[in-house]
C-alpha cells in the first residue's frame, strides 16, 4: 500500500492534461504566435561560453528560440491566461448550475451573471476585458435558458498610459467598465476587493 501526501504548494500545481485542457479551452481564440530563430544571436552565445563551460568542448553553442507573442491578441501572452481562467469559470458556473437544479434548488438571479474583476495598468487590463468579451459572446451564441452573462470591471491606475487605457476601452464587452484609482498597490488591491465583494465576482490576479 503506497500513502502519497500532498503539500500544500502541490494542491496548486498543474499537471500535463491540465495544458492539455487550457490549448483545447481558447483553441480558436488564441492565436497560435510563432517561434522564431536568430543566427546572430546563436553565434554571439557561442562566441561569449558560460564561466563554467568546457572550452575544449566543440558542443558550447546554444540555440535561442524566441516565442513571439507580441502577435498575440492584445499584444501580450498574458491573452492566453486570462482566457483559459474565464472560460473555466464559466464551465465551473454551469456545472453548479446543474447540481444546483439536480438538487431542485431555486436559481436566483444574480447567478445568471458572472463578473470578472483585475487590476492592472496595461497588458493583463486588456487580456480580461478581451476575454469577458469573448466568453460573453459564446453565451450569447448558445442562446439558451442557461445562457451566462459575463462582464468585467478593470481597475487600473488613473496615470495608466493613455494607449493603455484606450486599448483596453476598445477590448470591454457590453457591461464592462474601467474603475480608475490612485497609483498605487494599496488604491487597486482594495478597489478590487470592494467589487468582487459587492458582485460576487471572481478576481484574476495580474500577475498569478
Amino acid at each position: 500500500m503506497t500513502t502519497t501526501t500532498t503539500t500544500k504548494n502541490q494542491e496548486h500545481c498543474i499537471n500535463f492534461q491540465d495544458i492539455v485542457n487550457a490549448s483545447q479551452r481558447i483553441q480558436g481564440h488564441a492565436y497560435r504566435t510563432p517561434v522564431l530563430t536568430s543566427t546572430s544571436i546563436d553565434q554571439l552565445s557561442s562566441s561569449s561560453p558560460p564561466p563554467t563551460a568546457d572550452l575544449n568542448d566543440n558542443n558550447n553553442g546554444r540555440k535561442f528560440f524566441f516565442k513571439v507573442e507580441a502577435m498575440q491578441r492584445t499584444g501580450s501572452f498574458k491573452f492566453r491566461g486570462a482566457l483559459n481562467s474565464t472560460l473555466s469559470i464559466v464551465e465551473q458556473h454551469h456545472h453548479n448550475r446543474q447540481q444546483q437544479q439536480e438538487s431542485n434548488n431555486e436559481q436566483r438571479e444574480e447567478e445568471s451573471t458572472i463578473h470578472i474583476v483585475t487590476h492592472s495598468s496595461g497588458n493583463h487590463a486588456a487580456a480580461v476585458a478581451l476575454s469577458a468579451k469573448i466568453a460573453n459572446a459564446l453565451e450569447e451564441e448558445k442562446n439558451t435558458a442557461s445562457s451566462l452573462k459575463i462582464t468585467s470591471s478593470i481597475v487600473m491606475p488613473r496615470n495608466a498610459p493613455k494607449i493603455k487605457s484606450d486599448g483596453v476601452k476598445g477590448y470591454l464587452g457590453g457591461g464592462g467598465k474601467i474603475v480608475y484609482v490612485e497609483s498605487t498597490n494599496e488604491a487597486r488591491k482594495e478597489m478590487a476587493e470592494r467589487i468582487v465583494s459587492e458582485t460576487k465576482g471572481y478576481f484574476l490576479h495580474p500577475s498569478e
